[in-house]
């Protein structure tokens, strides 16, 4: 792999853009809502269930729904932030190994989840995840301390979610349930590159490879050529250097040139309780800073789920219930 692991945090300073602030009243709604709808997180029954949340969606705060159709209707969006949604009380220890059933609390935040996101597409999952869920939940571990897995401790590198996979996702989202002072969420925007013409040259051609990383429980194929950059004024970008090589000296100059760019220019979000960041994950690459878990059910914990603006373009790889693909 390339190892180009690193974390700049020189001059970091918190950068956010066009958030929404909830109301009080807006709070009180959303609340009111989670209480009334008899809706339950179900991953045997999902589409049944994401009916029901996407019936409940319209009985949002305006505000909300607002928010939600201006960046459906402005491809020019990269991502958006929603501050200071409830977190239900009751919320219990940050989980320390992975398995453990959810309180009520955090099945609770994943309908109000749920109910958001439904108006972006359809929330959806990899079939052959170690660990499958529709809306994961995103904890330090002790035993992937080391590991690039967002489990760990150490930074996080730059990504962009399943890059090997046709199907990967079109937007991320995170929602904070519990925050630390330290841990910050890095994002960059791929229309923000600016390096020299032989450098984005290099980043458009087919000269990497990408792996499946280690969350999954087989690979998709030995390897995966991919360009990093599109052609587009506005590019996506394929970018994931604990699971990419470079088959040339072009190709690895431009790389490194890259990873020392996005560093230099990345935003900075610190998520607190009752965030939920939303970005797109065709544009955008994200890393995390390095912290330090206490692994004693105090710790950070997120809830994070992939969303598919359509499910044409996973339409090769969808199985039986079409919210999982292969």
């Amino acid at each position: 792999m390339f190892d180009v692991s690193s974390d700049s945090v020189s001059g970091l300073s918190e950068v956010v853009n066009d958030a929404l602030y909830l109301t009080a009243d807006d709070v009180d709604a959303i609340s009111n809502l989670l209480e009334a709808e008899d809706i339950h997180y179900c991953n045997e029954a999902f589409a049944e269930y994401y009916w029901q949340c996407y019936m409940a969606s319209y009985l949002l705060p305006e505000s909300i729904q607002r928010k939600l159709f201006q960046v459906k209707s402005r491809c020019f969006d990269h991502q958006f932030l929603i501050r200071r949604l409830p977190i239900p009380p009751g919320l219990g220890p940050t989980p320390i190994v992975r398995g453990l059933p959810s309180c009520k609390a955090a099945l609770k935040v994943r309908k109000m989840m749920t109910i958001i996101l439904s108006r972006m597409g359809f929330i959806y999952g990899f079939n052959n995840k170690k660990f499958f869920d529709f809306i994961d939940d995103v904890f330090p571990l002790e035993t992937d301390k080391h590991e690039q897995l967002g489990t760990n401790k150490d930074f996080l590198e730059w990504h962009v979610e399943d890059g090997f996979h046709e199907a990967k996702a079109d937007w991320v989202a995170l929602c904070c349930l519990r925050q630390d002072p330290d841990a910050y969420t890095y994002l960059f925007h791929a229309k923000d590159i600016d390096l020299d013409s032989q450098h984005m040259a290099a980043l458009k051609r087919e000269e990497f490879v990408i792996e499946v990383d280690k969350t999954f429980n087989r690979k998709y194929e030995k390897e995966k050529r991919i360009a990093v950059l599109s052609e587009h004024d506005d590019p996506e970008i394929v970018y994931d250097p604990a699971y990419m090589r470079c088959l040339t000296p072009q190709a690895k100059a431009a790389f490194r040139e890259l990873h020392h760019f996005i560093s230099e220019k990345k935003q900075v979000i610190h998520l607190e309780s009752g965030d939920l960041l939303v970005f797109d994950n065709r544009r955008t690459v994200h890393a995390r800073s390095a912290y330090e878990p206490m692994y004693d059910g105090t710790d950070r914990w997120l809830l994070r789920a992939l969303i598919l603006e359509s499910k044409f373009k996973a339409r090769q790889t969808l199985v039986a219930d079409k919210y999982r693909v292969v």
